[in-house]
Parts: C-alpha cells; structure tokens; sequence
C-alpha cells in the first residue's frame, strides 16, 4: 500500500485562510500599505506551515472591495505557489459596498465553489479589514451570510480602521463580542495584524491538530481567539511592549485531550537576570549530567525549537525595505551550524539538540560550564548555535556535523538566547538586555562567545550590515529581530539549483497545461533524491508547452505522490533540467528530520528504491529551463545543496524499502447499501524507525449517486488506543441502521 511506504500520499484537508481587504479611496495610502506589509508577513507565515507539513494543506483566497468586489484570486490558491502583490489603491469617492462582499462570501463559502476538495474542507478563517461605514439595508445580506455553514463555523476576525469604519456591523459578522479590533493609526493596524493573525493561525493549527472540529467547536474557537487578543491587548499593557506570541504556538500530534487555550502574558518565562538567581556556588566542581537533567533540558529544547520557529519570517535582502517592520532592529549573525539548548543548575550543564538529543562530552560545553561557575550563576536555561571554528573560513552545517563524528575539539558555541522554564523566550523587545547578559557571562570565553550582534535604527543600516557581513564577509545570514513587532526575520542570499523534474500534475480548471513540477537531485550513486515541487513562476505558455513535453515522457513507477490540490503526479523519466531559486532549506519540521523517497530508473521504469534523511525548500521560483544541461550528476548533483545539509546521524541509514517490516492489519470492515460502499481500514505500520506514524485509519465511500461519488479521509497517531477511537467515531458518524456488513 502506497501510504504505508510514503507519507505524503495521506490525504490532507485543505485549511482556507480569505484576505477581504477594503480598497476603496478611503483606504489609500499609509492604511492600505500597512495592510499590504502585514498580510505580506502572514502569507510568509502560511508558507512556511506548508512547508513543514502539518496536520492541513493551507490555502488563500484574496478579495478586494469599494464600489465593486474583486476576486485576487480566482480560486484558493496553495500556500505554497502563493506569490504576493500588494493590494492596488481604489478609485472613486464612493464608499465600500458591503452588501456585495456578503454576498460573494455566500456564494464562494461553499462545496460547489472554493471549499469544493474532494476529500473535505476545514472550517475556513476570514480576515476583514474595513475603514468604511455600512448602509441601512446591509443587514439582510449579513442575514443570508449568517446562514451558510461555513460561515457559521468559520474563525473570523475583523479590523475596523479609523473613525469612519462601522464596529457594530463588523461585530455582528464575527459572531463573538471582542473579535473586532479598533485601530486608530497605521503602526497600531501593523502591529495588531501581526499580532492577531499570528494568534488564527495558531488556534487553527491547533484544532487540526486535534484530528476533529467537532473537538473544537467554532465557539471554542472565537472564545480562545477573544481571550487571547484581550491579554495582547489590554489597556494597561501598551502595544509597544507586547509579547510574542510563543506559547502554545506549536502544532502538536493528534491527541483528543488537546485544547486550544488562550496565550496569556503570565504563561511566558522573562530572561533569567541576575537579581533573581540563588547565591554563587561554592563548590567550583562541574559534574556530568544524569538522566533526569537530559530528560527536562530535552523537553525545554523541542519547545524551543517549535515555538521560535513560528516568529521567523525568511526574506531575501531584496526585500528589506518592504517586508520589515518597525523601526529598531536588533541585529544578529546567522551561523550555519546547528541548534544547541543547555541547561546549567549550578553544577552540571546538560547540552541537548533541537530534537532534543544529547551531546556527547564537548570541550566547548565543559569551557561554557567552567566559565557560568566562575561567574557564580546557579541557574541558566540559554540557546546557542554549535559551530566549527571559523579561524580557517567560514563553517558550514556539515563541517559541524563531521566534528561531532570526531574528536570535537574544533567546535564552538555562540549563545544568542534566554529561554524559560517552558521552552519561551521573552519579547523582541527585550533582546538587547538578553544580549548584554549573555556578553557579561561569556564575553572572555574562547570556546563560547556569544553571537555577534549589533543594533539598528533603520532599514537602511539592515542593509549595510548584511553587505558587511554577508555579502563581505561571507557569513550565511542576518537574523533581525524588530523591538515593536513579534517577529523574527531571517535574511538571507537566494539559493539558485538546477534540479531534474521528474514528475508533473495536471491543472483542473485549465486542460492541457501543467500545474505543479516535481524536482530532484542526484547523488553520487546517481540515484534522485526528491527534493520538492512548485509551479511558481510558468507563464500560461510555458505550462502549456511543458504539458506536450512531459506527456511523451510519462512512465511506469511504483512511486506515488499527490500535489496540494490531491491530484497524483505523473512520473516521468527524467531529461528536464530547471534552475530553481530557492528562499531558504530545511533537513527537519516539527516531525523531526526530514526524509526524502530515493529514485532509481530502471529500463523504462521509475522506482522508489528507499528514503533517506534529506531536506526541502521553502517559496521556490522557477527561473529558467536549463536545456543546455542534462540530469547527469554533474549538473543536478545533490552537491549544490551539499554544505546546507546534516550527514546522516551516527546509525542511520538509507532506508530501503525491502528493509522495511510489514504492516500489521488490525481492522478492515466493508458495508454496503446498493451499489454505494463504505470500508474502514485500521493498521499499525510497524516503520516508527523510518519516521512513519505508529498507526493509520483509512474511511472509503465510493457512491455513485452522489455528486463527490469518491471520498477519502485518512488519521495517523502514535496511540493504538487513539486510532481506536477514531475508528470508532467513523463508524458512528457514517455507519447506519441500513447498511449492511460484508
């Protein structure tokens, strides 16, 4: 079975973020540029939760309105294909006419329309951002709105800008007293949209998370989402101190108990200052860490990782000026080494990877114990990046990878964060003081320095210090930390790779044109490894050009995989050489490390031969079609991307499908009515090694008199007593008295 061997053929149900966005004249100006630099950073966020696979494939619909509605996009369109353009500015004296966006909301919030995947939709989250007021004869459409179901489900939230914006009708569309903010000038509409769209997106992902809305129902939903926005943003608290919005951001595993609880400031740890540790030890002897110290630093570490790895938002230089926010910057050089969480009570300091992994003995650990004794602190939770000296050129990911298979004597620590006792940091504004800190503690230490750091009072001096740094010096990156705003950007040089395509999937409202490209690199046993897929930057001609040319090269393949919108690729025998720029490269999401299917071509046949530790990238555009070059190894060797990635883990390996033990079939129930079919299938996949879910349940309806007459829904866990469970509320939910069991 193709799912057991392969992940990404599960089945996700799209997630649907709707943009309505007034752009009526009296929208123009700094208001509509700040709409545009906000959701320009959310879609950026969207991004990157496709990236890294979660529990929902993630969609956006844009609509605009003044005088007239316009549909941005025609049709939602995947997370990951999203290319953003600013809203343009609206024309006319006239106001904005909610009655037509109402009514387009209606039609589209529907199954024949926008919400019309063939394996179900989630309950969609709308954001509305509005300066004009109603008229008198609104509140009927809002009537007719208020009865669709997808709007009565629907996590909804609404901005009412400036004085004109009529509050009382955007309440009323919410639904819930509180889920409309008022907003009285643009840095307060920057800051609250960053804020608030960051505080749906969590809420949504964690009710995916859950495996069922009907865990979380919609009131749940708003009641999580209005108690959130009133800790962010009670009055005694001013905007320009808020707190980023880390705890509880992470999408965690399906598991009935899990809740949506609202982020509250006091949920947060604050830096650990020196006023607040116990007296200096007295003892100077460092001891080795035991389990229980592991155990709690590795905890600390996996939140970490998850929570600060929903603030960063990936930029290229290019767009410095347009896409970050506020206006003080604490800047920070990005090593490219990997992340290391240490833990120091006062006597041992416990060294731990961003899964949570530990560190076997280093001299950089022992020296960074050694100098947190001398300085008498008896308590510090920090983050570092683990790296190679750099004293013979810069170190890539995989230089320390190879000093951690060796001695590790050549490694190095550069602390750059403070972190609570819950896996949190605290907020972008208090960076400086975090970083003062972390100097006066390891300022004179060889084998652990903090990172290098400097601050910023304009875009303009971001740039200056990446062409100093960066573009110089040769370091990988910038990490930019706005003091107003709870984001992190990540700034760095676009990678461009010239990868094979090895498979395509169709367009389903346009024949005869392709819609997404499937990429790989070859190794140095010329096996592909794939790596990914975007269709970002085809003209109309060029996909149907591609079209034409792929067909005749369509072949036979055991490999299976599916694109955003669930349509299977066609696997093809690779010839097609296009060069990619990519934004960024990931080797691990929330799961863990990434794995990537191994290809070989065999005679007139593709074949999934394996898997291995790999990466993916993240907002890819294609450049070119490189038909000067071939898929031989020398032009798409997986050496491009070479110094980006992590070797193997000691003990790992490739993993090779013949190796892999077979699944054991726990549940298979067919019901029949007619000619309609119904099959429930449970098994455990007994490949938890290879980073496949323990367990699987798959729900089949084939009925031909319906208008879907094909449906197909899928739940994975760790828990055998869980995927018992959602056997069974399958079965309650569509098994009734009037079918019959074969």
């Amino acid at each position: 079975m193709p799912a057991l061997t392969n992940p990404e053929v599960i089945p996700r149900k799209p997630l649907t973020f709707f943009f309505v966005v007034e752009n009526s004249a009296a929208m123009n100006g700094s208001k509509l540029a700040t709409i545009n630099t906000a959701l320009e950073n959310f879609t950026a966020l969207l991004q990157y939760y496709a990236a890294i696979k979660t529990g929902a494939g993630i969609k956006i619909a844009l609509l605009t309105f003044g005088e007239h509605t316009r549909w941005l996009t025609p049709n939602p369109v995947d997370a990951g294909r999203f290319v953003w353009e600013p809203i343009p500015e609206g024309a006319g004296n006239h106001g904005a006419c909610f009655n037509a966006v109402f009514a387009e909301l209606n039609s589209k919030l529907s199954k024949k329309t926008f919400l019309a995947s063939p394996v179900g939709e989630l309950p969609p989250v709308i954001l509305l951002f509005a300066t004009s007021p109603g008229s008198p004869d609104t509140g009927a459409h809002l009537c007719l709105l208020a009865k669709n179901n997808w709007d009565k489900n629907a996590l909804k939230l609404a901005f009412a800008i400036g004085k004109t914006a009529d509050k009382s009708l955007l309440e009323k569309w919410t639904g819930c007293e509180g889920l409309t903010l008022s907003v009285k000038n643009p840095q307060m509409l920057l800051e609250m949209a960053s804020i608030s769209t960051r505080l749906c997106v969590q809420i949504a992902m964690n009710a995916v998370s859950g495996g069922s809305h009907q865990q979380f129902p919609v009131h749940g939903r708003r009641l999580a989402l209005k108690e959130s926005l009133e800790s962010m943003f009670a009055p005694a608290a001013p905007v320009a101190r808020m707190q980023p919005v880390t705890s509880g951001a992470s999408v965690q595993p399906v598991t009935p108990e899990a809740s949506v609880q609202p982020v509250t400031p006091e949920a947060r740890m604050q830096p650990v200052t020196p006023e607040a540790r116990m007296q200096p030890v007295t003892s100077g002897a460092v001891k080795a860490p035991q389990a229980a110290e592991m155990a709690v630093v590795s905890k600390i570490a996996v939140a970490y990782k998850a929570a600060i790895s929903k603030q960063f938002v990936s930029i290229s230089p290019a767009h410095i000026d347009d896409r970050v926010g506020g206006s003080r910057f604490f800047v920070t050089r990005k090593y490219d080494g990997e992340l290391a969480v240490l833990l120091w009570d006062g006597h041992t300091l416990a060294a731990v990877n961003s899964r949570g992994k530990p560190y076997r003995e280093l001299r950089c650990v022992r020296e960074a114990a050694l100098q947190l004794t001398k300085r008498g602190i008896t308590r510090l939770c920090w983050a570092a990046e683990l790296y190679r000296d750099e004293s013979g050129g810069r170190s890539r990911v995989s230089d320390c990878a190879s000093a951690l298979a060796g001695d590790g004597s050549s490694l190095r620590l550069a602390p750059f964060d403070i972190i609570g006792g819950d896996g949190t940091n605290a907020a972008n504004s208090n960076y400086n003081a975090i970083h003062a800190e972390l100097q006066a503690i390891f300022a004179d230490n060889a084998y652990c320095a903090p990172v290098r750091y400097r601050e910023a009072g304009s875009r303009a001096a971001i740039k200056k210090i990446f062409a100093e740094w960066v573009e110089s010096e040769g370091s990988e990156g910038l990490v930019v930390r706005s003091a107003e705003l709870p984001l992190v950007y990540k700034i760095k040089p676009r990678i461009t790779v010239d990868a094979a395509v090895v498979g395509f999937s169709e367009c389903s409202d346009i024949r005869g044109q392709v819609r997404t490209l499937l990429y790989a690199l070859r190794d140095e046993n010329g096996r592909y490894e794939v790596i990914g897929r975007t269709g970002n930057g085809l003209t109309a001609e060029q996909k149907t050009a591609l079209f034409t040319r792929l067909m005749r090269r369509k072949t036979a393949s055991n490999y299976i995989e599916i694109d955003s919108n669930r349509l299977a690729f066609h696997i093809v025998k690779p010839e097609l050489v296009i060069e990619l720029s990519i934004g960024d490269v990931i080797t691990e999401n929330t799961s863990g490390c990434i794995r990537n299917p191994v290809l070989e071509c065999d005679g007139g046949m593709v074949k999934q031969t394996g898997s291995r530790p790999g990466c993916s990238f993240i907002t890819a555009v294609i450049e070119r079609l490189r038909d000067d070059k071939t898929v031989e190894a020398r032009d798409v060797s997986i050496a491009q991307l070479s110094g980006r990635l992590t070797p193997v883990e000691a003990g790992g390996r490739d993993g090779s499908a013949d190796d892999m033990p077979k699944s054991r079939l726990l549940i298979r129930d067919v019901w029949t009515k007619g000619e309609a079919v119904q099959k429930l299938v449970v098994w455990k996949t007994n490949k938890e090694r290879f980073n496949f879910p323990a367990y699987a349940a798959s729900w089949t309806l084939f009925n031909p008199g319906l208008a879907e007459p094909f449906k197909v829904d899928m739940r994975v866990s760790s828990s055998e007593q869980q995927i018992l469970q959602l056997a069974g509320q399958f079965k309650a939910k569509n098994i009734k008295s009037n079918w019959i069991k074969m």
